[in-house]
Formats: C-alpha cells, sequence, structure tokens
C-alpha cells in the first residue's frame, strides 16, 4: 500500500495559507527511474562536497546523498528544457483538497491551486520527505551543522598547534 499523507500549508504561506494539499507515493520503480534521470540531467557539473567535509557528512546516509544532488544542483550548468518536465512531473503525486469539509476529497492539482511560488518549493520538499522520509531543508540544516561543526574542530586544532 503506497503512503499519503495531507498536508496544510501553514501561516507563512500567504495566499496558500491553510489549503491543504493531498500527496500520494509514487511506485518505488517510477520514483527511482526519476532519480536517475535527474541526476543524468546534471551529470558532469562541477558541484563536490570536499572530502574532508564529505567524511563528516557520511553519518547522514540518505541525507548525504541529497546534499551532494543540492550541491551539484547549485554548481550545475543544467538546462532547463532537461529538468522542467522533472519538475512537472514530481508534482504528479499532489492532489488538492477543495473543500476542508470533505477532506477525504483530492482532485487534480490545476496551476491556479498555488499562488505562492513559496508554497511551491516547500510541496516539493514534503514530497521529497513522503518517498525518502528526510527533506532538503533537513539536509540542508544538517549540513550546515556539519560544517560548523567541522570548522570549530579546525579552529580548535589550529589553535592547538599555535
Amino acid at each position: 500500500m503506497f503512503k499519503e499523507k495531507d498536508v496544510t500549508v501553514p501561516e507563512w504561506g500567504g495566499r496558500d495559507a491553510g489549503k491543504t494539499f493531498h500527496l500520494v507515493e509514487q511506485p518505488a520503480l517510477k520514483v527511482e527511474k526519476w532519480a536517475w534521470r535527474f541526476a543524468l540531467a546534471i551529470k558532469g557539473t562541477s558541484g563536490f562536497i570536499p572530502l574532508d567535509i564529505e567524511a563528516t557528512l557520511a553519518r547522514f546516509g540518505y541525507v548525504a546523498v541529497a546534499i551532494r544532488g543540492v550541491n551539484a544542483l547549485l554548481a550545475a550548468d543544467v538546462e532547463f528544457a532537461k529538468v522542467e518536465p522533472l519538475l512537472d512531473e514530481m508534482l504528479e503525486c499532489v492532489q488538492v483538497v477543495r473543500d476542508p469539509k470533505h477532506p477525504g476529497v483530492h482532485t487534480k492539482l490545476l496551476p491556479t491551486d498555488i499562488m505562492e511560488i513559496r508554497t511551491i518549493g516547500w510541496l516539493r520538499d514534503e514530497i521529497v520527505r513522503l518517498h525518502a522520509g528526510f527533506s532538503f531543508a533537513d539536509a540542508i540544516c544538517q549540513m550546515a551543522s556539519a560544517i560548523a561543526a567541522y570548522s570549530a574542530q579546525e579552529q580548535a586544532s589550529i589553535s592547538s598547534s599555535t
């Protein structure tokens, strides 16, 4: 049975605040193919995490993989035409709950259902969380903490050697 969950846009959502969206997990084979297509769309980029920091991040498992992907994407010379269908496909698992009095009734997401750009990013993060058990936002926070810890360790090492 596929996982499903309803998510409601928090107060920060402006015109979308309070809207509820229904997410349905996609089949693993479809998600894996999507991930490969995404990876191939950004292959050959110059994005990387330095090896010394990567060792620190290794304990994060899939989160480290996500961090590497985000890092590569940020440094990538990616053609939007290659990524656009992936972005569209990602939202196929999102439906909208149009009437809060009938939360079990979901309909196809229309382009006019989302008014704020921030909501789209938030929904994408919730989609990743549903499928992979973590979010990019969480991964970035963990990466920042790991880098800060690494930096503090390096500073302590420099201080003790002088």
